[in-house]
This record gives structure tokens, C-alpha cells and sequence, in this order.
């Protein structure tokens, strides 16, 4: 899994352990993740982006997966309307 620096500064930021966290999201997104669509990244990638319910909080996920290496590249996990 890689996070890049802007979503494990908002995580810090916000007292929680940011490997924790994310490893946490990831876990709930096949119970109580629903897929809101995708978007392009800066980097021209297209990352998914699902609402996920986890620790008493809707949050906002995007990643994409890198199949050939299998990694998981997490660009925004905050708390559904948070902006980082």
C-alpha cells in the first residue's frame, strides 16, 4: 500500500494512525463501501472513489491498484466532504 504525503499529513493532522486508518478503510470497503465513480489523477491515472462507513464516520476513498506490482495507491481517505 502506498499513501501519498497530502493523505497521511491529513490523517496525522487529524490524530489518527494513518497506516491504522487506511489498512481499516480498506477493510470495510466490501461491507459498507458503495462506489460514487472514478476520476482522472493529476498524474493521467484514473483512481475509484468509494464512500466507505468505518470508526462511526462515512469516509472518502480514492485509489487505484497497480496490478502488474499489486499496489494498492491510496490518494485521498478523509472524512466524506473533507477537503485536504
Amino acid at each position: 500500500m502506498i499513501a501519498t504525503q497530502r493523505v497521511v499529513s491529513w490523517l496525522v493532522n487529524h490524530d489518527h494512525d494513518a497506516a491504522e486508518i487506511i489498512v481499516e478503510v480498506l477493510k470495510s470497503l466490501k461491507s459498507s463501501g458503495r462506489c460514487v465513480g472514478s476520476v482522472e489523477l493529476r498524474n493521467g491515472e484514473i483512481a475509484d472513489e468509494y464512500l466507505v462507513s468505518c470508526a462511526d464516520e462515512d469516509w472518502h476513498l480514492k485509489f487505484c491498484i497497480d496490478e502488474g506490482q499489486v499496489v494498492v495507491s491510496v490518494w485521498s481517505c478523509c472524512w466524506d466532504g473533507v477537503v485536504h
